[in-house]
C-alpha cells in the first residue's frame, strides 16, 4: 500500500480508536463502532488536515508525507480535504483509493492487524502527538465531532482566511485547484498555530 494512503488510514484508525475510548468502550469493540460511529467518507477526508496542523509541530507531515495534499474548498466551503496532484489536476481521494468501506454513511472497521508496521515510526509519532494535543489542549471529544463541525474547524484558521482574503483582494488570482493547494500550503507553513488558545474562540467554533 502507498505510504501516503497508509498514513491517512493510520490517522483515521487512531481517531476511530479514540472514538471507542471516549464512549467508554474497549478498543476492540468493533461491533459498537460499526453500529454507532459517524465516520462518513466526508469526515474521513477532513481528519488528516486537522490532525496535521492541530499544533505548531506540523512541518514533518506537511513537508513530508502530506506535502501538497490539502485542498481548501473556497467555493462550496465544505472544508479542507485530502487528495493528491494527478497530472494537471488535483484529485480528492475516494473510499476505494483509501480502501475504506462504508455502510449507511458509517465507516466499517476493517483495519488489518499489523497493517501499520511498515509506516515510518516518526510519521506515526507525529500523528499520535497531534491527536493527543487536540484532545488535551483543544477539543476533548474531537473524535466524535460531525463532518459539518470538522468542516467548520478546518476553515477557521489564519491560513484559510488569508487565502480567501487574497483572492477577494486580487492579490492571488491563479485559482485553479493545483495553484490553490500550493498557495494554501505556503500559508499553512507561515502561521505557527492552528486553533487559538483563546477559550472563547474555541467554544465559538463548535
Amino acid at each position: 500500500m502507498d505510504n501516503k494512503i497508509l498514513a491517512i488510514r493510520y490517522a483515521i484508525f487512531k481517531v476511530a480508536q479514540d472514538f471507542l475510548a471516549i464512549n467508554s468502550r474497549d478498543l476492540n469493540d468493533i461491533v459498537f463502532f460499526n453500529e454507532s460511529n459517524n465516520f462518513s467518507i466526508k469526515k474521513c477526508l477532513l481528519l488528516p488536515f486537522i490532525v496535521t496542523i492541530a499544533n505548531g509541530k506540523k512541518e514533518q507531515l506537511m513537508e513530508g508525507i502530506f506535502n501538497l495534499s490539502f485542498f481548501p474548498d473556497i467555493e462550496k466551503l465544505e472544508g479542507v480535504r485530502i487528495g493528491k496532484i494527478n497530472a494537471d489536476t488535483f484529485e480528492i481521494y475516494d473510499s476505494e483509493q483509501l480502501e475504506l468501506k462504508f455502510e449507511n454513511s458509517r465507516l466499517i472497521f476493517e483495519f488489518k492487524e499489523n497493517e501499520f508496521t511498515d509506516l515510518d515510526v516518526k510519521i506515526k509519532a507525529a500523528i499520535d502527538y497531534s491527536i493527543k494535543f487536540l484532545k488535551e489542549r483543544r477539543i476533548e471529544r474531537f473524535s466524535s465531532l460531525s463532518s459539518l463541525e470538522l468542516s467548520k474547524i478546518s476553515m477557521n484558521n489564519d491560513a484559510f482566511e488569508c487565502l480567501l482574503e487574497n483572492i477577494e483582494t486580487k492579490k492571488f488570482t491563479n485559482i485553479d485547484n493545483i495553484s490553490l493547494v500550493k498557495e494554501f500550503q505556503k500559508y499553512i507553513m507561515e502561521f505557527p498555530f492552528y486553533l487559538s488558545l483563546v477559550k472563547e474562540l474555541e467554544e465559538d467554533i463548535i
